[in-house]
C-alpha cells in the first residue's frame, strides 16, 4: 500500500513539472482548432511527452550516478583485496595491480606499471611461469602455476597464480596467492614422515591400512619386505590372511570382528604368518578404526605391526628354563619327601639324615615356633641350633636391612597364601654373628598329614660363592664390552679423520676455482674420497678394515691415499719407500692407520704445505723404519703429554705399543714435526692373544 501511495505521488509531482514546462513553451500551432476535445488530447499528448523526456533524463542521470558507485566498488574491491590481483600483457608487462600485489613484490603500485612480472620470478621457476603465460593466452582457459617471488632483503615467496585470458582487452587477470606457510607445513609434514620410517624402520615396525568394505589393504613395503615379498603383491585382505598360521587364523579374525562390533576398544592380536623362506614369523599387530560414517558403520581401520620373533623365542627360552627348574624344585620335594618319610619310621634315621644335612633345614609348627633346626645353622649364620629354638624370631632379626620388605612379604603372601605345592625360590641376605652378610636361597612347603596342618619345612642354602660369581662374571662381560668400544672408537677416528679432512680440501679447492676443467677434476677426486669414507664406515661398523689395504698392501694404499691430496694443491706430500714387499695384515693395518693419522693431524692443525714420508724395511734385522716431517706450525709437546690432548698422537702411541715399537717426536712452536717410528716385524705368536683376538682377520 505504501508503495502504490508513493507511485502516484511521483506521478502527480512527474506532472506538475511537465505542466509547467509546457506553459512556459506554449505556441500557437493549434490555436485555429476551435474543437474542445481535439485541443484536449494535444494538451495531454504534449504533456505526457514532456513527461518522457523529464523521465529520460531522471534515467540517464540515474545510470551515470550508478556506473561512478558501481566503479568505485570495483576499485575498492580490486585495490583492497587480501590477495594479489595483476593485469598483464601477452608479453608478461604489469598493467595494473593492486595494493596486496605490490606487496608481495616489494614495490610500489606506481612504480610497477609496465614492469615485467618476470624480473620478479626466481631463475629455476621461470620457465614453469612463461609456460602458464602462453597457455593462457592461447588455450582461453583458466590455468594456474606455482611459482618462487624473489624479493629483495626478503626470503624466497611460494607464490600460486591463477590466471584467465580476457578476450575484449586483449590481457589476462591473474590472482596470487602466498602459499609459502603451506609449502614450509609439506616439508615439515615430509621431515616428519621421514623421521617416522625411520623410526618405524629402526624398531623394525611397518603401518598398514584397510579400506573395511572392499577389503583392500594399502602396507607399507617394509611389511612385505621384512616377510620377503614383493609389496606390489599385498593389496587386499586375503593376500596376507591366507599366509596366517592355522592355530592363529581364527583369533586374529575374531580381534578384528570384536574391534568392528565395538566389544573392544582396539584391535590387538599376536599371530604367526608364513614369510617367503618357509619359515613363520611372529607379529604383534595392533589398531583402531579411523574413519566411519554418518551412522557409525566402520570405513578404515589402519594400525602397526611389531615383528616380536626374537621375543618369542626369548619366552620360550625362559618357559623351557622355567619347566627345568621346575622339574628341578619338584626331584628335590621328591627327595625331601623320601627323607621326611624314612625320618618318621625312626628317630635315629630321622636325626642322622636331618642332622648331617648340608642346608641350613628347619621345621616351624603351626604356633609359629621351631621344631626342629639343623645343625648346618651354626655354619651358616654363627648362630646354635638353641639359639633359634629359644628365640623364634632371631631369622626375621638378621634380615639385612635392605631386604626386610622382601622377607615381609613373603611371610604374608608366600606362608599364608600357599595351601599345597612348594614356592619359588627366594633369596634374600642375612648378617651372621660376626657381623658377615651371606646370601640364602629358602625353598619351602607347608606340611599336612591327614588334612591337618603341621606346619611349614623349609631349606636354607648359602649361595654366597654363587651370586659373587654372577658378579664377576657380570663384571668381564662389562670390561669387555668397554674393550670393545674402545677399538670401534679407534678404528673410527683412525679410518675416517683423514677421508673426511682430504675431503675438506677439496671443498676449499671447489671454493678457490671458477675453471671448469678443475672443477670437474675436484668432484671426481671429491667422490672418490665420499666413496671410500662410506666404504670405511661400513668396514668399521662390520668390524673390518680397508679392502684397499687388504687387496694392494701398504705402499700402494699409501700412494694412491697420498695422490688423491696431492691433486687439491694444499698439501704437497712426498713419499719414498724401499720395497713393496707384503706384510702381515695387522702390520699393514697399524703402518696405514699411523701414516694416515700423521697426515690428518697435519691437515687440521699443522697449516703445512709439505710432508715427506720415508718407508724403509731392513731386511736382515726384520725392522719397519717410518720417518715422517712436515713444515707446519708445529705444537708444545710437553704441553700435549700434560693436558693428555691430542686423541691422533695418543691412538698411534697405543697401536706401536701394541706390537712393541718406538716412537719419538721433534716439534716445537713453529718448528715443523718430525716423527721416528721403529717396528719390528714379528710373527702372530708373539702378539698378546687378546689383540689377536680384536683383530680376527689378522694373517
Amino acid at each position: 500500500m505504501e508503495k502504490q501511495k508513493k507511485i502516484i505521488t511521483d506521478l502527480s509531482i512527474l506532472r506538475q513539472k511537465a505542466e509547467k514546462v509546457l506553459k512556459n513553451e506554449q505556441s500557437n500551432e493549434y490555436a485555429d482548432q476551435s474543437d474542445p476535445e481535439i485541443l484536449k488530447l494535444i494538451h495531454e499528448l504534449a504533456v505526457h511527452q514532456i513527461e518522457l523526456e523529464l523521465q529520460n533524463d531522471e534515467i540517464n542521470l540515474a545510470k551515470e550516478q550508478a556506473a561512478k558507485v558501481a566503479l568505485q566498488k570495483y576499485a575498492e574491491l580490486y585495490d583492497f583485496a587480501p590477495l594479489g590481483f595483476i593485469t598483464l600483457s601477452d608479453i608478461g608487462e604489469i598493467i595494473a595491480i593492486n595494493i596486496c600485489g605490490a606487496q608481495m613484490l616489494g614495490k610500489q603500485v606506481s612504480t610497477l606499471k609496465k614492469s615485467r612480472f618476470a624480473f620478479f620470478v626466481s631463475d629455476d621457476t621461470k620457465p614453469i611461469f612463461n609456460s602458464f603465460l602462453f597457455k593462457v593466452f592461447n588455450n582461453n582457459v583458466k590455468e594456474s602455476c606455482e611459482i618462487i617471488i624473489l624479493v629483495k632483503d626478503k626470503l624466497p615467496a611460494y607464490v600460486y597464480l591463477s590466471g584467465i585470458f580476457i578476450e575484449n582487452e586483449e590481457h589476462c587477470l591473474v590472482s596470487m596467492v602466498d602459499v609459502t606457510a603451506r609449502k614450509q607445513d609439506e616439508e615439515l609434514i615430509k621431515e616428519n614422515s621421514s623421521r617416522l620410517e625411520l623410526a618405524m624402520k629402526v624398531a623394525n615396525m611397518a603401518w598398514w591400512e584397510m579400506e573395511i568394505s572392499t577389503g583392500k589393504v594399502t602396507f607399507e613395503k617394509r611389511k612385505a619386505e621384512m616377510l620377503g615379498y614383493d609389496p606390489a603383491g599385498f593389496k587386499h585382505y586375503s593376500d596376507f590372511t591366507s599366509l596366517l598360521h592355522p592355530d592363529d587364523f581364527e583369533k586374529t579374525m575374531q580381534a578384528m570382528q570384536d574391534h568392528f562390533d565395538g566389544k573392544a576398544d582396539k584391535y590387538e592380536v599376536e599371530y604367526r604368518i608364513l614369510a617367503s623362506s618357509g619359515e613363520y614369523i611372529w607379529y604383534y599387530d595392533i589398531g583402531s578404526i579411523v574413519k566411519r560414517d554418518i551412522n557409525g558403520k566402520p570405513l578404515i581401520i589402519t594400525g602397526v605391526v611389531l615383528n616380536i620373533t626374537e621375543r618369542k623365542k626369548t619366552d620360550e627360552a625362559l618357559t623351557q628354563l622355567n619347566e627345568l627348574l621346575e622339574d628341578r624344585v619338584k626331584e628335590r620335594t621328591a627327595e625331601l619327601l623320601k627323607s621326611n618319610t624314612a625320618l618318621r619310621r625312626t628317630e635315629e634315621k630321622y636325626r642322622t639324615v636331618a642332622d648331617f644335612t648340608y642346608d641350613w633345614e628347619y621345621w616351624i609348627n603351626d604356633q609359629g615356633g621351631y621344631n626342629y633346626v639343623s645343625p648346618s645353622c651354626e655354619r651358616i649364620t654363627g648362630y646354635s641350633v638353641d639359639e633359634f629354638i629359644n628365640n623364634p624370631n632371631l631369622l626375621d632379626q638378621i634380615i639385612f636391612t635392605a631386604d626386610l620388605v622382601i622377607w615381609e612379604n613373603h611371610k604374608k603372601e608366600g606362608r599364608l597364601n600357599i595351601s599345597e605345592g612348594i614356592n619359588p625360590d627366594l633369596n634374600f641376605r642375612i648378617i651372621t654373628k660376626s657381623g658377615n652378610i651371606r646370601w640364602i636361597c629358602c625353598v619351602y612347603r607347608r606340611i599336612y598329614s591327614n588334612g591337618k596342618y603341621l606346619g611349614i619345612r623349609a631349606s636354607n642354602r648359602d649361595i654366597t660363592e654363587k651370586i659373587k660369581a654372577a658378579n664377576e662374571l657380570l663384571n668381564v662381560t662389562i670390561e669387555v664390552e668397554e674393550r670393545e668400544r674402545n677399538r670401534f672408537s679407534r678404528e673410527l677416528h683412525d679410518g675416517l679423520g683423514p677421508l673426511l679432512s682430504t675431503i675438506k680440501l677439496y671443498f676449499q679447492w671447489l671454493a678457490e676455482t671458477n675453471d671448469a676443467s678443475k672443477v670437474k677434476i675436484i668432484t671426481e677426486k671429491g667422490n672418490n674420497c665420499i666413496e671410500k669414507a662410506i666404504q670405511t664406515t661400513r668396514e668399521v661398523a662390520l668390524g673390518l678394515s680397508s679392502l684397499i689395504l687388504n687387496n694392494s698392501g701398504f705402499v700402494e694404499t699409501v700412494l694412491n691415499f697420498t695422490q688423491s691430496i696431492n691433486y687439491t694443491q694444499k698439501l704437497n706430500i712426498d713419499f719414498t719407500y724401499n720395497t713393496s714387499d707384503r706384510f702381515s695384515y695387522f702390520l699393514e693395518t697399524t703402518l696405514y692407520r699411523i701414516t694416515t693419522e700423521l697426515i690428518n693431524n697435519t691437515i687440521k692443525y699443522a697449516k703445512a704445505t709439505h710432508v715427506g714420508i720415508v718407508f724403509h724395511f731392513e731386511v736382515e734385522k726384520k725392522l719397519i723404519s717410518l720417518n715422517y716431517s712436515d713444515n707446519g706450525v708445529g705444537f708444545d709437546l710437553a704441553n700435549i703429554e700434560k693436558t693428555s690432548k691430542g686423541l691422533g698422537l695418543m691412538h698411534i702411541q697405543q697401536r706401536i705399543k701394541v706390537i712393541k715399537g718406538s716412537m719419538k717426536m721433534e716439534t716445537g712452536t713453529g718448528k715443523g714435526l718430525k716423527v721416528y717410528i721403529k717396528l719390528p716385524v714379528i710373527d702372530p705368536v708373539n702378539l698378546l692373544e687378546s689383540e689377536i683376538q680384536s683383530h680376527p682377520k689378522y694373517v
